[in-house]
This record gives C-alpha cells, sequence and structure tokens, in this order.
C-alpha cells in the first residue's frame, strides 16, 4: 500500500501496476498515458552530454538520494538542488 505522501514518487509497485494506472489514466484523460521509455530515462538522469551524473562528473553523497548520503527514505520531487539533467 502506497503511503499517502504528496510530492513523493510511489515506491513498491510493479511493472505491471504502473502500465495499468497508465493505461487507466488515460482513459480517464482521454489521453496517452505511458511510461518513459529507457532512452528516456537515461535522458533524464544525464541530460544530453553524457554526464556519468545529473550534476556533473564526480559522484557528490549529498546531491542525490543515496545510503552513502545517509537518506533512507523517498525524497520530495524538486528537493534535491542538483538533481537536473540539463546545465543551465
Amino acid at each position: 500500500m502506497q503511503v499517502k505522501r504528496p510530492f513523493h514518487p510511489v515506491a513498491g509497485i510493479t511493472a505491471y501496476e504502473a502500465e495499468a494506472y497508465c493505461t487507466w489514466l488515460g482513459e480517464i484523460k482521454s489521453n496517452s498515458v505511458r511510461l518513459p521509455t529507457e532512452m528516456e530515462w537515461e535522458y533524464a538522469a544525464r541530460g544530453d552530454d553524457a554526464r556519468p551524473f545529473p550534476w556533473g562528473e564526480e559522484f557528490h553523497m549529498t546531491f542525490a538520494n543515496t545510503a552513502e548520503g545517509e537518506r533512507f527514505s523517498t525524497s520530495e520531487a524538486a528537493s534535491m538542488v542538483h538533481d537536473v539533467s540539463r546545465l543551465v
């Protein structure tokens, strides 16, 4: 069961459940709704210049939600200020 936490990602569901949700939402909105492709995920993570991390070339444990940065739960969307796929 998903804990109701606004602005946090949904966790603990299968790919089948995610796709079923997209189908349901698409019917409700009378529009196509789908999960991102592998290429779209890759672009979101790396940007268009193939950086190893969204923020650049070096790993920084506090720039992402990782165990190394002592984050052991989901984070609110847009709460990691360095987690961007494009350099601005």
